[in-house]
């Protein structure tokens, strides 16, 4: 049996005996809270299989950002800042001809203005980042995001840009192949 098939299982298990714990809780209060927290747990073991296994199964090309906006290192900061306020965006890759070099955020864009006046991308742009590829799982980017910090994860194809991957974007993705995953279960089981 696979792993998340188990989980389910014994979530299952857990749930059915929360249950019972509750119901001679009638009598006794400390059962009916050891069964309110035990039910709660198997939640929350529940929900975490399901985030892992769609952090294993989905792909960066799936949930990647495609149209999105780029600086050039011979940028502004002022001109950065205007197309900043145009955009959803929070980062930008710094793209000089097909090379990406560098990425900035609207923050360091707002800090270097304040602290330097206007200059230039290249000035402020962050020059170590990291790169996926399209078929990268997301468990992958999620190690990458946390590990350094980033906010932001460019995704190349044979050295071109061809996405990107935010840390908002993919906890909203998550949330939506999540529910899509929980309903596509209930369908088949039903």
């Amino acid at each position: 049996m696979d792993y998340v098939r188990a989980t389910r299982r014994a979530v299952a298990i857990g749930q059915a005996f929360a249950m019972l714990l509750i119901f001679l809780g009638v009598w006794n209060t400390w059962l009916m809270l050891i069964g309110f927290f035990l039910f709660v747990g198997a939640q929350l073991e529940d929900r975490s299989v399901v985030f892992q296994s769609v952090l294993e199964s989905v792909r960066m090309e799936d949930v990647m950002l495609t149209g999105f906006s780029t600086l050039s290192p011979a940028d502004t900061l002022e001109d950065a800042l205007h197309k900043a306020v145009h955009t959803l965006q929070d980062d930008f890759p710094v793209v000089r001809g097909s090379d990406m070099i560098g990425v900035i955020s609207k923050q360091r864009i707002v800090q270097a203005l304040r602290v330097g006046g206007n200059g230039y991308v290249q000035t402020a742009m962050v020059r170590a980042f990291e790169i996926a590829q399209g078929s990268d799982s997301l468990a992958s980017a999620f190690r990458k995001l946390g590990g350094r910090g980033l906010s932001m994860i460019p995704v190349v194809d044979q050295q071109r840009l061809v996405g990107i991957v935010t840390m908002q974007n993919l906890m909203h993705s998550m949330t939506l192949l999540a529910e899509t995953r929980r309903l596509k279960k209930q369908q088949e089981g039903g």
